[in-house]
């Protein structure tokens, strides 16, 4: 009966989403149950089991574990408690994702699942380490087996240290479900991560020649792998067109990542992903199989730097660790939206959706280039 009675209904899930659970909410319980389809007293019902959930971890200036303290507490079961310790991250966060942003409304709830999870595992510490989300036994050893920037944090949205090559988006979503956070620490995103990334900006962002070699290094490793695809001649136009707005894709992953230990900016993660780097490489007309050449070449371009934060032991290899698993969560995220995020797409969904426009939808049509 406990466990019927705080079941989840993913439609009104994403209708809840992206807003406060104040009063003003249950005000609007009227529209949420006309368009999840769910009876008003389904939707109260739900609600007021979502605030009594949240209400439950935040008053213990939580650091346990979520899914445990949930199923504890309320006497549910481990996949009903972990489908709600993903519903607190995105709450605790507040990423503004209701649907009716302009930016980020077009989400639906497995992508947030999907989201929350990757977040989750990868960006947030974990009290023991879970196999399926780790790299194969055997494999070669990494960086971050000698260094922690999140403890016991998933590999698996990472590229293979043997291969080299990247996960494919459906891999990452089959093997992350709501139950792989059942390990995960506390909602708050691992301080040595968000430090280094803070740290990488600080120190990249006024340095007009570094910056400079570290855009090269990257078009040089993209125009290689373009090469060896032999679609060197026919992709000419779009990469000539990436090396001219590199920048912007670059000081857009550095801004975001040093934003992520700022609640006012980690509420805004998944709207900057799309409004300052999906909109850029649309712009240039990359398409999906050089996104993953991008993105490998930000993680290897780094190394390539010779500078003296980077020359410390100890410092490079946390950096380095630190910005490999940023980009590596950003390509999942970037990757599974990025075909509905195409301006045609996003016109669409505008015309379709909400009348309200912003700063943030200018942006995703390419409109205002004021950043």
């Amino acid at each position: 009966m406990v466990e019927r009675y705080y079941t989840r209904d993913t439609d009104v899930d994403r209708w809840l989403l992206g807003k406060k659970l104040s009063g003003r909410l249950e005000k609007d319980l009227d529209d949420v149950a006309e368009r999840s389809g769910r009876t008003l007293k389904s939707c109260r019902r739900q609600l007021e089991n979502l605030r009594r959930v949240y209400a439950a971890v935040e008053d213990r200036n939580f650091h346990g574990l979520p899914c445990r303290a949930v199923s504890e507490l309320f006497l549910l079961s481990e996949q009903l408690s972990s489908k709600y310790a993903c519903l607190l991250f995105i709450l605790h966060t507040r990423f503004q994702v209701h649907p009716q942003h302009p930016v980020t409304g077009f989400l639906t709830w497995p992508d947030l699942r999907f989201f929350s999870a990757l977040l989750m595992t990868h960006w947030l510490p974990q009290r023991n380490t879970l196999s399926k989300l780790q790299f194969p036994k055997g494999t070669k050893d990494t960086v971050e087996d000698t260094v922690h920037v999140v403890e016991n944090g998933a590999q698996i949205a990472l590229r293979s240290p043997s291969t080299r090559e990247w996960p494919t988006i459906g891999f990452l979503q089959e093997k992350l479900q709501p139950t792989s956070v059942r390990e995960t620490v506390g909602l708050d995103l691992s301080h040595p991560l968000t430090n280094c990334l803070r740290d990488l900006k600080a120190h990249l962002i006024n340095d007009n020649d570094v910056l400079r070699v570290y855009r090269e290094n990257i078009m040089t490793r993209v125009r290689s792998w373009t090469a060896a695809k032999g679609t060197l001649s026919e992709s000419a136009r779009s990469l000539d067109e990436l090396e001219s707005k590199l920048y912007l894709v670059v000081h857009g992953f550095l801004t975001i990542g040093a934003g992520l230990s700022q609640p006012k900016e980690l509420q805004h993660l998944l709207e900057y992903l799309l409004t300052r780097v999906v909109r850029v490489l649309h712009d240039c007309e990359i398409v999906k199989s050089q996104v993953n050449a991008l993105f490998g070449a930000l993680v290897d371009a780094l190394a390539e730097l010779d500078v003296w934060y980077l020359n410390g032991e100890e410092t490079r290899s946390l950096l380095l660790a630190s910005w490999d698993r940023f980009i590596s969560v950003c390509r999942a995220i970037v990757l599974t939206v990025y075909d509905r995020c195409h301006p045609s797409a996003v016109l669409e969904y505008q015309q379709e959706g909400p009348s309200d426009t912003t700063e943030e939808a200018a942006l995703m049509q390419g409109t205002d280039n004021s950043y």
